[in-house]
């Protein structure tokens, strides 16, 4: 029988937390916060440094800076070229 106590690998493993929103899950990142990631890339800042300006304005993260996968998201959802041009 495997071990089954507070050490074991069972127990220690955590689930991803997910919020759902009326549309999917929960925005982090607004209109706003999306616009000014954009402008900072524009200007050749890293992705790393454009997580750590941004900050959550509201829900259970407010006051905490969004993943930098989140940002890495939002710029590549809204940098959508025009394959016909």
């Amino acid at each position: 029988m495997g071990p089954t106590g507070p050490d074991s690998i069972a127990v220690r493993v955590h689930q991803p937390m997910i919020r759902w929103g009326d549309s999917g899950l929960e925005k982090v990142i607004d209109d706003d916060m999306a616009a000014y990631a954009h402008s900072l890339r524009a200007n050749g800042v890293p992705v790393l440094q454009i997580a750590s300006k941004l900050v959550i304005n509201s829900g259970m993260d407010k006051g905490e800076h969004p993943l930098v996968a989140t940002v890495y998201h939002v710029l590549a959802k809204d940098d959508v070229t025009d394959p016909t041009a």
